[in-house]
């Protein structure tokens, strides 16, 4: 079907006066349809498949994804009006699946200057000013932390870590990652993170000693 000024104009004046579209995206409706009609003149071409499937296939070339996704949007909402208006048998965009190339995008990763003042702060927290652990839950924070930017773990890994996976004395972590695979971790002797995690341990261990004394049971 070849796309003239006039059905643009025809189809701008119904996004205005009958659906009552924004200023805005009225705007960008007609920049995405002039630039489309330049590209059908150009190829010589009118506005069916064949050619959504070129179109597109140049703006990945030269666009970002979001803008690629809104220029086809744009002429989708043009195909469905032209077919509700009988301009057209049908939208050619029916059934049509069109890919847009998203951008590899790498994980963004903490600066290492973050890195080590939140560590600095874990570790104040556990011993201000002394080589013990002062707080149970600075003990805690700091062993979580330092397990975390030792070993890479993920923080559902680290949650479900039982202690019978942890072996103080090789300095090891059985860790069950996704898909129920089972993985061997080394902790180098003598890391902080293994120092913190020791100290942890001889504190759990006393708790749980302490709460048997007292009568309470392990659940």
């Amino acid at each position: 079907m070849k796309i003239t000024a006039e059905i643009v104009a025809r189809y701008l004046w119904a996004c205005e006066q009958q659906k009552k579209l924004s200023a805005q995206t009225i705007k960008d409706y007609r920049i995405d349809l002039r630039q489309f009609t330049e590209f059908l003149d150009a190829e010589g071409a009118g506005f069916d498949r064949e050619t959504v499937k070129r179109y597109v296939s140049e703006l990945n070339g030269r666009c970002k994804p979001r803008t690629v996704k809104r220029k086809t949007a744009s002429l989708r909402a043009f195909g469905g009006w032209l077919a509700d208006e009988g301009l057209a048998e049908q939208s050619p965009f029916l059934g049509l699946r069109l890919k847009v190339q998203e951008p590899v995008q790498l994980p963004k990763t903490i600066p290492l200057r973050v890195v080590e003042r939140l560590l600095e702060a874990a570790r104040w927290q556990m011993h201000p000013g002394r080589g013990v652990p002062d707080s149970w839950e600075g003990l805690r924070d700091a062993a979580v932390l330092e397990l975390l930017f030792a070993t890479g773990l993920r923080v559902s890994e680290l949650c479900g870590l039982q202690t019978r996976e942890v072996d103080l004395i090789d300095g090891t972590l059985r860790i069950c990652g996704k898909g129920a695979k089972e993985r061997i971790l080394q902790i180098t002797n003598p890391d902080p993170s293994l120092i913190t995690l020791t100290w942890w341990a001889g504190f759990c261990a006393g708790m749980l000693g302490l709460a048997k004394q007292l009568g309470w049971k392990d659940t």
